[in-house]
């Protein structure tokens, strides 16, 4: 019969995968090769700090990457965070930010779509309400032998620092399939802050929705997406510097 695997923690949990405190969030993890797309369906509620919960590419404990669903500091969060070369790309920044990858604010929703994809040295993480539509996150470089592991695991961390008690997550489904790149939806500012930003960031095929405002910049747009207003009254490029298209690459 079709079901969840969960994963727990109890109480007091000091569970993470973070080198400066330990790395013995429970995991579940399984040797993957080459190129490859993995997906999950995750369910749970993360109320407390640190806890999260989603997917694991693990080279070493100096090379891994992290594609979440988290709470941290009062806040419902979307991460994808790694260490490469022993260095933890989250940037203690006010607000906080990643280089390389993505942290993002979301609603406090239970259950999130993630999905990473490897082909060559890049890694690209993506994220869905529905399992329909996928918003991009980020592409990060992380050089990597041919063979992994991929898995998925539970971070919860806890005192002394932080007031998580036990924890739980469930995966409806953990999937390996050949790689593929996905046309998605980049939100500006949501995930990117200017529009050239989620330009530079973006796939041909993939559509950047800009939110209402006025736009300072100027956007040359060199490779085949979809371009989208949230309205054409309040979303606004400054017509002092406007857009310009390549028309090898024009803009649908």
């Amino acid at each position: 019969m079709p079901g969840y695997l969960t994963i727990s923690t109890t109480s007091p949990p000091d569970r993470d995968l973070y080198s400066v405190i330990n790395f013995w969030a429970p995991r579940v993890m399984q040797n993957i090769t080459g190129n490859f797309t993995i997906d999950t369906k995750l369910v749970g509620a993360f109320n407390a700090s640190i806890q999260s919960g989603g997917i694991l590419v693990w080279q070493d404990q100096n090379n891994f990457l992290r594609l979440e669903r988290a709470c941290r500091d009062g806040y419902q969060e979307i991460l994808f965070i790694g260490t490469i070369n022993g260095v933890f790309s989250v940037l203690w920044s006010s607000p906080e930010t990643s280089n390389p990858g993505m942290i993002i604010k979301v609603s406090n929703i239970n259950t999130i779509y993630l999905m990473l994809t490897r082909i060559g040295m890049t890694y690209s993480g993506y994220y869905s309400t529905n399992g329909l539509d996928w918003d991009f996150l980020a592409n990060i470089t992380m050089e990597t032998p041919y063979s992994l592991m991929g898995g998925l695991y539970l971070v919860n961390r806890g005192p002394p620092e932080f007031s998580s008690t036990a924890s739980a997550v469930s995966f409806d489904y953990f999937r390996i399939s050949p790689a593929k790149v996905l046309p998605a939806t980049i939100i500006v500012p949501d995930i990117y802050p200017t529009i050239q930003a989620a330009i530079n960031a973006a796939s041909a095929g993939d559509t950047i929705y800009v939110r209402n405002g006025t736009y300072y910049e100027n956007v040359v747009v060199n490779k085949t997406i979809s371009l989208i207003g949230e309205n054409k009254n309040t979303t606004v490029v400054d017509r002092n510097i406007g857009i310009v298209l390549h028309e090898k690459h024009p803009m649908r």
